[in-house]
């Protein structure tokens, strides 16, 4: 999927095509099924590139194609940053928003 493609479907889905969300970490919430994503943005004209946001409830992950969906948003993403040991400083950092 390109930014061309993303771009169309958010369009057709009246959401907005946001960043690029690399590093990137999932927050599962409570109920063990959905999650929110946290990462640092880059160009999106809504935040200083860099800034570390968290999204809304991720409704699909393309993951084959980097592609998360929210409610109102589509973003790409890079590397994610699983939750393991050797990960816990930079995982913490990136959840810092919450």
């Amino acid at each position: 999927m390109d930014t061309q493609d993303i771009a169309l479907m958010a369009a057709l889905q009246n959401k907005f095509k946001a960043g690029h969300l690399n590093p990137f970490t999932k927050f599962v919430l409570s109920d063990d099924k959905t999650y929110i994503v946290c990462g640092e943005c880059h160009g999106d004209p809504r935040w200083a590139d860099g800034t570390i946001i968290r999204t809304s409830v991720v409704l699909c992950h393309h993951e084959d194609d980097g592609v998360i969906e929210t409610r109102n948003s589509y973003y790409t993403v890079g590397e994610e940053v699983p939750d393991n040991d050797e990960n816990r400083l930079e995982r913490l950092r990136l959840l810092s928003v919450l």
